[in-house]
């Protein structure tokens, strides 16, 4: 009986001990857990940047061949692999060979679900072929994000205050799909096209592409940024997400003030898509007021991720019409035939209400709200970037001798409103927007890009220019 008192004050202490490590545990992983930011831009190496002519691949200067990826979650991720395998299985003669349409492709921008794709293949290659299903499509990476999330160890880091559960999936990606990778990785070789992932600022409303020189106005390092933090701001949906954050450095490098920004704030015209683009930019100039830049899913602005990148005014240097930042003089008077597929893979959500009189709740109206203007942008945007494209191959056959080929531009959009069969429209259209997919339903997206574009009249145009005795070589 005498021993009892002194077993209960060993037991309390155990206790107390277990406790006092988890606090000590609790204490070291909030202490040390703070997102990776961007780095500053140190050393600026023209060179080597993430930019246009340092990353599109080495092939024919003839072609000029660019895939845009739009958001949709899984439904985006699974179509526009399909495409990857429909150009991956289409050869072309060009430069006197037979060779893949795939390796052809010059540029993928991409925009949330599409943006796993795009920066798959930009970091793995053909990978995407073998590996790509089994690590990302037909897993639940819903699922696994909420587990991530909700895990013990994330708890305690997201109630740090430099870390968020956005910075726990961006980690979880990083270790899982995209192996570490930085934008030093990307599209590294030569042979993989130049990878545009798109997400959409806040503060501006504009799109932010992860480009060196977009990142040139933040005074920032892209090369050592993860791309699976790029990912993730690209597909980082609002509410669902809190946004992925950047440092915006302070320092005055010569980068933040380049002349067209400040002859296009000067001028001051409204109607001048560079006096927008300018004034969202020098807002980055003054890291003092603005010191973070937050960014969110790339579709908020943008969801096929074509005009805000690859017909961007920062990415070409406020010279769009020249397309200033792909070409150089050179590179232009080369290129001849030009072809953009744009995969539009935006769906409608249910419609159950529409038989109940009340009609819609909050939550169905705010879906319906978004589906309406996604689609009117999405058409939009389609309709003005063919016409970029029309300009900017008229401004360069009109610099071309009589006896020079002109340039060619085939414009092919796959939507699934395209799809002649209304109940397979259907089908497609009313797919949920989410990052879980049965397998069955993956096949039947990614085997659909090849139909299409067989049906396709730009992308059959575009094979009869390179192959005018036989248009259809498809292996």
């Amino acid at each position: 009986m005498a021993l009892w008192p002194v077993a209960l004050i060993l037991a309390s202490g155990r206790q107390l001990a277990r406790c006092a490590a988890w606090v000590l545990l609790a204490v070291t992983i909030t202490g040390c857990a703070t997102r990776p930011y961007n780095a500053p831009l140190d050393h600026a190496d023209p060179a080597t940047a993430y930019t246009f002519l340092n990353r599109l691949p080495h092939n024919s200067p003839k072609l000029f061949v660019v895939l845009s990826f739009s958001g949709g979650g899984m439904r985006a991720a699974a179509f526009t692999q399909g495409v990857l395998e429909k150009l991956a299985n289409t050869q072309i003669w060009v430069d006197g060979e037979s060779r893949r349409l795939l390796d052809e492709v010059d540029v993928i921008t991409a925009v949330s679900g599409g943006s796993f794709t795009a920066a798959y293949y930009g970091l793995f290659g053909d990978r995407v072929f073998t590996d790509f299903a089994q690590e990302f499509l037909y897993r639940d990476i819903q699922g696994e994000m909420m587990t991530e999330v909700f895990s013990p160890l994330q708890l305690l880091k997201i109630s740090a205050p430099h870390y968020s559960r956005t910075d726990a999936v961006a980690d979880y990606l990083d270790r899982k799909l995209f192996k570490g990778k930085t934008f030093a990785d990307l599209a590294s070789d030569g042979q993989a096209p130049y990878i545009i992932l798109n997400a959409a600022d806040l503060n501006t409303g504009t799109t932010f592409s992860f480009t060196q020189i977009q990142f040139d106005y933040l005074c920032s390092d892209l090369a050592k940024f993860p791309v699976a933090r790029a990912v993730m701001a690209s597909a980082a949906v609002p509410f669902v997400f809190t946004p992925l954050v950047l440092r915006n450095h302070p320092g005055d490098c010569p980068q933040r003030h380049p002349d067209w920004v400040t002859q296009a704030l000067a001028e001051r015209n409204p109607a001048d898509r560079r006096f927008h683009a300018a004034t969202a930019l020098a807002s980055y100039g003054s890291p003092q007021q603005v010191p973070y830049v937050q960014l969110v899913d790339g579709g908020i602005v943008d969801n096929l991720g074509v005009r805000g990148s690859i017909m961007s005014e920062v990415n070409h240097h406020g010279r769009v019409i020249e397309m200033a930042g792909a070409f150089s003089h050179q590179a232009m008077a080369q290129v001849e035939h030009v072809l953009v597929i744009a995969s539009n893979t935006q769906a409608l959500s249910g419609r159950d209400w529409l038989r109940s009189e009340e009609g819609p709740g909050l939550v169905e109206t705010a879906e319906a709200l978004a589906d309406a203007t996604n689609n009117l942008l999405n058409a939009e945007t389609t309709l003005l970037a063919q016409q970029n494209f029309d300009m900017w191959a008229h401004f360069i056959n009109l610099g071309r001798c009589p006896t020079c080929p002109n340039v060619s531009i085939d414009f092919s959009v796959l939507s699934f409103d395209k799809l002649a069969d209304a109940q397979e429209r259907q089908r497609f259209s009313t797919m949920p927007t989410t990052f879980r997919l049965d397998r069955e339903t993956v096949d039947a997206l990614r085997i659909l890009p090849a139909r299409m574009l067989d049906e396709s009249p730009e992308f059959d145009a575009f094979l009869r220019r390179l192959n005018p005795q036989s248009h259809n070589l498809d292996q």
